[in-house]
């Protein structure tokens, strides 16, 4: 777990450091009356790392985000499994 005013760098390095393999993030995440992109952050992160298989998002501000075919996974979905 991570705190998620991380830089995408910051989260790639971590990632590397733990090889991690899945990565659970949002669409965004509040922070006062603003929207923080975790999932474009996390996106630019996974560009710098080679572990990641999965990535599973959770629907929290309905931010319009990219979905990596073969990679990302909605949680809700996951969840209905």
């Amino acid at each position: 777990m991570v705190f998620a005013g991380f830089s995408a760098k910051a989260l790639a390095d971590r990632i590397n450091d733990a090889t991690c393999n899945i990565l659970i993030t949002a669409d965004g995440g509040f922070r006062g009356t603003k929207i923080t992109p975790l999932k474009d952050i996390s996106d630019e992160a996974m560009k710098n790392t080679s572990s990641i298989e999965k990535c599973i998002v959770f629907k929290r501000t309905k931010s319009k985000i990219i979905i990596k075919e073969g990679r990302d996974v909605w949680w809700h979905d996951q969840m209905e499994k």
